[in-house]
């Protein structure tokens, strides 16, 4: 789930002039963030202030199911002020810190409060895409086991995001692998239907196939005798 950290970042962070914090301000932010992250469960605040090279990390904000990596992370400056740290990024042949400078507690709250509704709504695509994905590879596979009761054929089924990966076992001896895109499949369904007697002849007569979507690009090396070429032949001939 990629969510746009700067953009919110953008949205929520508008005054120019970073905070400067001094001992009892970092407290005091500490404090108000503490107390906003304790009843959150989308986010998670990791209070570290550390110091590294020309920055201080004060904290760093992670979605409350990651145990790994950060959204983003509240720093200082050499000049104490307070910043919103993305990381580094290109700018033409070098890298440049990228950061938003925070002007006020309440800004950043914003931005936090932006960034938990839409960790929300995306959790929501991802559950409603979850259960159409479920609902369609039951139904692929209810047609899957006509098939191998009809064509005779064991099979083994893995489901992804996008494709159903799909093997046949004729004979407990032949394999065939599949791979379809769920998005292609029900228009595909009577094509692969009514080819699985032709391909089950091939593998039985040892005949080995692989079918390779978009995959020339990766073969360029190889010397190969186009069709184009045939034509211009035969009509040279034919003078």
């Amino acid at each position: 789930m990629q969510l746009p950290v700067k953009t919110l970042a953008r949205k929520a962070l508008r005054t120019a002039d970073a905070l400067t914090l001094d001992g009892p301000g970092v407290a005091a932010l500490k404090k108000r963030l503490t107390a906003w992250f304790a009843g959150n469960d989308s986010l998670q605040l990791r209070w570290e202030d550390r110091s590294q090279a020309e920055m201080r990390t004060l904290a760093n904000v992670t979605r409350g199911d990651r145990y790994y990596g950060h959204l983003v992370s509240l720093v200082l400056d050499d000049r104490q002020q307070l910043h919103a740290y993305f990381g580094y990024s290109w700018s033409g042949s070098r890298q440049v810190k990228s950061w938003l400078p925070v002007g006020s507690i309440d800004e950043l709250l914003v931005y936090f409060r932006l960034l938990r509704e839409c960790i929300a709504r995306k959790q929501g695509e991802q559950a409603r895409d979850t259960k159409v994905r479920k609902l369609r590879g039951a139904a692929i596979l209810a047609r899957v086991r006509d098939w191998a009761r009809l064509h005779r054929f064991d099979y083994a089924a893995h489901e992804s995001k996008n494709v159903l990966s799909l093997s046949l076992r004729f004979d407990d001896r032949h394999v065939i692998e599949m791979t379809i895109p769920f998005a292609t499949f029900d228009q595909m369904l009577p094509k692969i239907e009514s080819s699985l007697p032709l391909v089950r002849e091939l593998v039985e007569a040892g005949i080995s196939t692989h079918l390779r979507p978009d995959y020339a690009k990766y073969l360029r090396g190889r010397k190969w005798v186009t069709h184009q070429s045939l034509g211009a032949a035969e009509a040279r001939e034919s003078e």
